[in-house]
């Protein structure tokens, strides 16, 4: 598809009191659920990021919070799109406006299997209606330029392709066609965008959720196995660096060791198992404000 570009880009927002924070949702398939709770933590002690950037299920998740949807609805809704696969049977059934085999890519474009346009219409066709300028915080999609081989940040006009884009797993969905350009998943160049807003925020909020493997696998891996988690190893040593080069404020690395990118129908497990980031979040942001208002004061 063609879009236009008919909007401009959103400015971040400026805080009534104390530092802007920006947050940044990073790519990781299925453990990115676990995004959901670092959102969480940053509501109950009463903040709202100035900026927002998301690559793959991060910027799905962002752009969800920005459209207005809380923590807790977001874990409801997720709960009935994936909670179980009767859940996601009922779903399909229930989305009369889009047939089940529109979801596929007949044509196997790039060899892949689905449609990211069409999975996101199904999963949020909520987001069908906005473009950058409606969010209600200022957000950033990551995506990849296939032939440019860099990184596509997305700001402006409608949001849907700008995801369907970010979420481009190969082999799994299509490259998104955007203004004559082709986009894979925004994990292949940037799997933790917070370099994308660090220098327009006060405090960078980063969550990592690619992990490593806990241990050593004992038989040969299948050819699934090879394919995504070559994926994930690229994902790891990209962040790696890139932490390595340019910290956030404060880092946030859920515990989705034992979690696979496509693990969706774990919705639940994964949410127990990283629940206890809640806690983590709290307390590293507010010894980061607290170092933020003390420098502002001695200076």
């Amino acid at each position: 598809m063609d879009f236009a570009t008919p909007s401009t880009p959103q400015k971040p927002q400026k805080a009534s009191s104390g530092p802007r924070i920006g947050l940044a949702l990073g790519g990781g398939g299925a453990r990115g659920f676990s995004h959901i709770h670092v959102i969480e933590a940053m509501v109950e002690m009463g903040l709202r990021p100035s900026l927002m950037a998301g690559t793959s299920i991060g910027a799905v998740v962002a752009t969800g919070f920005a459209t207005g949807i809380d923590a807790k609805e977001m874990v409801d809704y997720a709960e009935r799109l994936v909670g179980s696969h009767k859940h996601a049977l009922k779903l399909l059934i229930s989305r009369r406006t889009l047939g089940i085999l529109e979801l596929f890519d007949i044509k196997r474009s790039g060899g892949a299997l689905l449609k990211g346009d069409a999975v996101l219409e199904l999963a949020l066709p909520e987001l069908l209606q906005h473009s950058f300028s409606t969010l209600t915080i200022p957000t950033r999609v990551v995506a990849t330029d296939f032939s440019a081989m860099c990184q596509k940040v997305f700001d402006e006009g409608p949001v849907m392709p700008a995801l369907a884009a970010s979420i481009a797993m190969p082999s799994i969905i299509s490259p998104s066609k955007i203004n004559g350009r082709f986009y894979i998943d925004g994990g292949m160049t940037n799997p933790l965008p917070h370099d994308v807003i660090e220098n327009d925020v006060d405090i960078v909020v980063a969550c990592d959720v690619n992990g490593v493997r806990p241990t050593m696998i004992n038989t040969a891996p299948t050819t699934a196995e090879v394919l995504f988690g070559s994926i994930q190893i690229t994902l790891h040593v990209l962040t790696e660096t890139k932490l390595n080069k340019h910290p956030p404020t404060v880092l946030v690395q859920p515990p989705i060791e034992d979690f696979r990118l496509l693990d969706f129908f774990k919705l639940k497990q994964i949410l127990k198992t990283t629940l206890p980031i809640k806690e983590d979040v709290k307390r590293k942001l507010d010894a980061a404000i607290t170092l933020y208002e003390q420098q502002k004061t001695s200076s």
